[in-house]
């Protein structure tokens, strides 16, 4: 039997210090959501979904109760999930305030003839099923109505400047491998604040945002997407564990993405064997791990590359 493992992030950017404390603690709560389910002797991909549910419910992250808005002062969500034992994949983008977008990806692994749904079409798909059964408010989160004021005052629109800019542009993700050794990987995401209806980041792209392989690992990636877009993330990550461990791997994966691509962002990557990893290049970034001997979660006020 393998260990079980999970871990979960909460977005890669410049979390402002009074937030920090928030974020670390959801993604820990989240973490050990996952945690109870491997204990129990559940699936990689049940325990992520379940991790990602929570953090979009939780109001602190860019993710379901607190995604930002486009430009038009709307809500488009996004989400992936992988089950490495199968390669079935779901996947929806720019879905129209929808609080969980991670179940409409979840349920889509059930369609042998869908895999991703994108906009008004995905969410008519939901509300046809069993997982459209709660809405965000139209206007948003208050803080993020707040700040999309502040953002239409200055005209300010998506940017790469993550560093000395307290505007979240992250997603939130989980890994996990299950006592059978099966993995998972799922993401769900408001987006970048300000960004034109009808984009699309990499959270919603297997091999990009979210990717899971038994052969392999499962990797969930946060940050710029334009940027995670041009090396397909996550799947080489996952690559790249036939080569060794998944810190050292991570490692070289990561540094070739800032070299290639001028990537920004972070990654939780996680083999069939041994502990997972994390890596991020921007001021911080807020994960979560959980074993059967605890659970840790942290938001750093360092980069860690």
């Amino acid at each position: 039997m393998a260990a079980p493992e999970a871990w979960v992030h909460g977005g890669a950017w410049d979390i402002p210090i009074e937030e920090r404390s928030a974020h670390a603690e959801g993604c820990r709560r989240a973490a050990e959501a996952a945690g109870r389910i491997l204990a129990a002797g559940g699936t990689a991909l049940a325990a992520v979904v379940a991790a990602v549910e929570f953090l979009e419910a939780d109001g602190t992250f860019d993710a379901g109760d607190g995604a930002v808005l486009t430009s038009d002062g709307t809500i488009e969500t996004d989400a992936g999930v992988m089950d490495g034992a199968s390669l079935r994949l779901g996947a929806v983008a720019a879905v129209p305030a929808c609080r969980h977008p991670v179940r409409i990806a979840r349920r889509l692994l059930d369609e042998p003839e869908l895999s991703i749904l994108a906009g008004p079409g995905a969410r008519r798909f939901a509300e046809k099923t069993d997982v459209w059964k709660e809405v965000l408010d139209v206007a948003g989160h208050p803080r993020e109505r707040r700040r999309f004021r502040q953002l239409s005052a200055t005209r300010k629109t998506v940017r790469i400047a993550f560093e000395g800019d307290p505007f979240p542009k992250g997603t939130v993700g989980a890994v996990a491998r299950d006592a059978r050794g099966n993995t998972a990987a799922a993401v769900s995401t408001g987006g970048t604040p300000m960004k034109p209806p009808g984009r699309v980041g990499d959270s919603p792209i297997v091999g990009c945002g979210f990717f899971a392989d038994d052969a392999l690992g499962a990797a969930s990636c946060t940050g710029f997407g334009e940027t995670i877009l041009r090396v397909q993330l996550a799947k080489e990550a996952c690559r790249s564990l036939v080569e060794g461990n998944a810190e050292t791997v991570l490692a070289s994966a990561f540094d070739d993405f800032v070299r290639r691509a001028n990537g920004v962002g972070g990654v939780i990557l996680l083999g069939t064997k041994g502990p997972g990893a994390v890596r991020w290049n921007t001021p911080t970034m807020a994960w979560g791990r959980w074993t059967p001997e605890g659970c840790v979660a942290e938001c750093p006020a360092t980069a860690n590359r």
